[in-house]
């Protein structure tokens, strides 16, 4: 299995802004199925995303979303999956099978 990461952060001029954009990339894995058959998942680039603003000397507040592009794993194939009970491999994960994560998050820096 491979994964790359490329992350890129900046902070601007004044100190008041931060952006963070990643981009990971999961590669092809493949899951030996029960039956002999073996399935190949295709490698996925997942991409994250924040902005934060600081308030004052200590104060931070940023937003921002993980898996930004809702990206999800490949689907098992119908004949492995027990009647759409699990729609992506147990045994196999590139990555979360959750989708996008949007968050809030206020922080205090107490020097």
């Amino acid at each position: 299995a491979t994964k790359w990461n490329l992350t890129h952060s900046y902070k601007s001029a004044s100190g008041k802004w931060n952006f963070m954009l990643r981009n990971a990339y999961f590669g092809e894995v493949t899951d030996p199925d029960l039956d002999t058959h073996h399935t190949v998942y295709a490698g996925k680039v997942i991409t994250d995303f924040s902005i934060g603003y600081k308030y004052g000397k200590s104060t931070t507040f940023t937003v921002g979303a993980n898996n930004l592009l809702d990206v999800y794993p490949d689907e098992v194939p119908v004949s492995s999956n027990y009647g759409r009970q699990f729609i992506y491999s147990r045994r196999t994960s590139q990555f979360g099978m959750n989708g996008r994560y949007v968050f809030a998050r206020l922080s205090f820096n107490l020097k």
